[in-house]
């Protein structure tokens, strides 16, 4: 048994349009959508892939092959590039050796299997995949005991049993978000639970568990969280079985009856969660809302603008948003169609003082 890992190069920017638009077409014929439809996407599929525009030292260069990685569709993409690939290879015979692979596993272009065989057939496989019309090159790193995919590290004990642990490069570094970073409160409760899940879903062993959580301990020690935070983080992962987390979690339906006050975060948030959270029940009892305003009450934090928003500027410059016919960016109060309180909100660009003596422009969107 060879554990071997295969990466497939420059991945994103060796696709031919032809080859990678032929791979679309493959996949949205088994799909169940109308050829109008399927031709629609293929169309706009074409206009992002022959429109890819940058500039390097003030000259504009149009990209001929390949797709942008900052692209949204360019993952779906390259994974159904290779996709229709893989129907080629392992599905329709396209390698001699492909009955001796027991596993094949791939994540975009980084690719993991267990070749049935000896080193000499695992060299005259990997010629072969390196032998195509797609403009696919493979490198690969084979073993017999132990190899490293993604983020995790496989290794082979005595018993043929495959063992998990977690596996980070020599040139990681602590990436983890910083303690006085500027969030969300409850994201800092979140990170450390999420990182230790991550732990435990890998780890195999307790023992490899432990050893990696006493490392990420001292690295979110070292990003200035609290020992009671990262306690918490810990103990939530150590009581829970691995074999949970190896299955998807049951996502529960959204509940519609919930009205949300969505707005950009800035250092007053948790001020702005406390006034909410103390007059909402002042607004309940008024008789013009008790029948529209729900129970429910929730904050949904927008992104601020970090360094790089800052600093980077795009070379096209929006059109500033109009309301129907009128001129200027949209100023005003408009409903957002879809939640309980829509039905309650009054289109206006102007609000009135509570004693009806002035009448005010609002100068935002709301």
């Amino acid at each position: 048994m060879i554990l071997v890992t295969a990466d497939v190069e420059s991945l994103y920017t060796s696709i031919r349009h032809e080859d990678g638009i032929e791979a679309v077409r493959l996949f949205l014929g088994m799909s169940n959508w109308d050829s109008q439809t399927c031709d629609l996407i293929v169309d706009l599929l074409k206009y992002i892939l022959t429109h890819n525009l940058f500039v390097f030292r003030d000259v504009f260069y149009l990209q001929k092959q390949g797709t942008a990685m900052g692209a949204a569709c360019a993952p779906s993409y390259a994974n159904l590039f290779l996709g229709a690939w893989e129907r080629q290879v392992l599905h329709g015979g396209g390698a001699h050796a492909v009955d001796h692979v027991q596993c094949w596993l791939r994540y975009i272009d980084d690719i993991l299997f267990i070749l049935q065989g000896t080193e000499e057939l695992l060299l005259g496989f990997m010629q072969e995949l390196n032998v195509n019309d797609r403009n696919i090159k493979l490198t690969y790193v084979a073993d017999a005991h132990k190899v490293n995919f993604l983020d995790i590290s496989i290794e082979a004990d005595t018993n043929g049993m495959l063992q998990m642990d977690v596996f980070r490069k020599e040139t990681s570094t602590n990436s983890l978000l910083h303690a006085t970073s500027a969030h969300v409160h409850s994201t800092f409760k979140a990170v450390p639970v999420g990182q230790f899940l991550r732990m435990r879903r890998i780890c195999s062993s307790d023992a490899s568990f432990e050893r990696q959580a006493r490392d990420l301990k001292s690295r979110f020690q070292e990003r200035g969280y609290s020992n009671r935070c990262i306690k918490n983080g810990y103990r939530r992962a150590k009581n829970i079985d691995r074999m949970t987390l190896l299955h998807p979690a049951k996502t529960g339906t959204k509940d519609k009856n919930v009205v949300r006050f969505i707005s950009t975060f800035n250092n007053q948030w948790e001020t702005m969660q406390s006034i909410l959270k103390k007059h909402w029940p002042v607004l309940q009892t008024e008789h013009a809302f008790s029948t529209s305003l729900p129970k429910k009450r929730q904050m949904t934090a927008r992104r601020s603008k970090n360094l790089k928003d800052i600093l980077i500027k795009s070379h096209y410059v929006p059109k500033q948003i109009h309301l129907f016919s009128t001129r200027g960016p949209i100023q005003g109060c408009y409903p957002c169609g879809d939640c309980v309180a829509c039905v309650n909100v009054v289109r206006s660009t102007t609000f009135t003082s509570t004693g009806g003596e002035r009448t005010f422009k609002i100068l935002d969107y709301i």
